[in-house]
Formats: C-alpha cells, structure tokens, sequence
C-alpha cells in the first residue's frame, strides 16, 4: 500500500472535511519520520515505506477514531444562551408585539442555526458584505419607521 491510498483511507473514515487536510498532513509527517528511520537503519525506499505504513496500523479503524475525536460538538450551553437572551428581547419587545417580530424571532433562530453549524472561516472574503446589507437593512426600516410615525 502507497502512502497516498493509506491518506485516503484514513481520511474517506472522517466526516467533518475541513479537519481532513490537516489530519493529512500530520500522518504523512508521521509516516515519513519513520521511513527515514528505516533508511537511516539500512532499508530500501520502497521497503521502508511499506513498514512505516504497517506500524501505522489499520487505516480504517484510524479514520474511525480520528472520526470520533474531530467531531464537531453542539454546544448546548451556547444554545440556551441564545434563547435566553431571544426571550429578553420578547419580554422587552412585548408591548410593541406585531407579526413582523414574531417573524423576526424565527428568522433570527433559523439564522442562528445555519451559521452555528456553517463553517463561517470561508466566509472571510464576504464579511464587509454580510456586515454591511444587514446594516443598510436595519437603517431602511428604521426610516420607513421614523417616516410612519410623522
């Protein structure tokens, strides 16, 4: 077995992808040190190659406990955090209660939802957008409003 295909076995067993170069990365750097070592000890490139990758182990039964580890968590605590303070703003918010709160309410935990579990790192390039369409959204209704009341 090649190098590569042992990479691909391990990695094919993890499900969370953005951890799946990283994770690469490491045992090929492990696989190389020992097979280094195998040459520096008298072993041929091909030979010491294929025992660096047999004293690595099953690859399968590697990508599943790597699988385990990598997982992502739900944190809960953040959660009850978020429907906590969500609760505040009802409470405060209830004596001007309209249908475009109560809508607003769910989009925010949907929101919430989608970007807790996205990986929100790749969005990085896009964020003076995702800043700046929610503001200029926050300041059109907040005219139309200031407009409505005079």
């Amino acid at each position: 077995m090649q190098i590569n295909e042992f990479l691909n076995s391990v990695c094919e067993q993890i499900k969370y992808k953005p951890i799946r170069k990283e994770i690469e990365k490491e045992i090929k750097s492990h696989i190389e040190e020992l097979k280094e070592n195998y040459i520096e000890n008298g072993m041929q490139g091909k030979e010491a190659e294929e025992k660096a990758i047999l004293q690595m182990g099953n690859a399968e039964e590697i990508g599943k406990k790597l699988n385990k580890i990598h997982k992502p968590k739900f944190n809960l605590l953040l959660f009850i955090l978020v429907l906590m303070l969500l609760g505040f703003g009802i409470l405060v918010n209830s004596l001007n209660y309209t249908n475009e709160y109560f809508i607003t309410i769910l989009l925010s935990i949907l929101a919430f939802c989608i970007i807790y579990f996205l990986d929100y790192r790749k969005l990085i390039k896009y964020s003076n957008f995702i800043y700046a369409i929610p503001t200029m959204i926050l300041l059109f209704t907040r005219i139309n409003k200031f407009r409505d009341n005079f």
